[in-house]
């Protein structure tokens, strides 16, 4: 199937918490070069422990859970900050 793109749906914001970017160091791959020159940071527990609140450059606010579970230690889950949370730790 061959054709082209006509038009791009356009996308609304969507908020990544604690997602970073890294940039890839071609040199160390033995393999050749990706298309890319970045790679997505997933967020850890060790970086955002339960409690970590994260801002959006949108404004949104998002908690850290921490693990969701304890055989999954290296994943991180996040919801959002309620406003009564907010104004109490605002008031701090």
């Amino acid at each position: 199937m061959t054709g082209t793109v006509v038009h791009t749906a356009e996308r609304r914001h969507h908020c990544d918490p604690g997602v970073t970017t890294r940039k890839i160091d071609h040199t160390a791959l033995c393999a050749p070069p990706p298309p890319f020159d970045y790679a997505l940071v997933e967020p850890t527990p060790w970086g955002y422990p339960a409690g970590t609140v994260w801002q959006c450059e949108c404004g949104r606010t998002w908690v850290s859970q921490g693990s969701p579970a304890v055989n999954m230690p290296g994943v991180c889950t996040f919801r959002r900050e309620g406003r009564f949370e907010r104004r109490r730790r605002e008031r701090r």
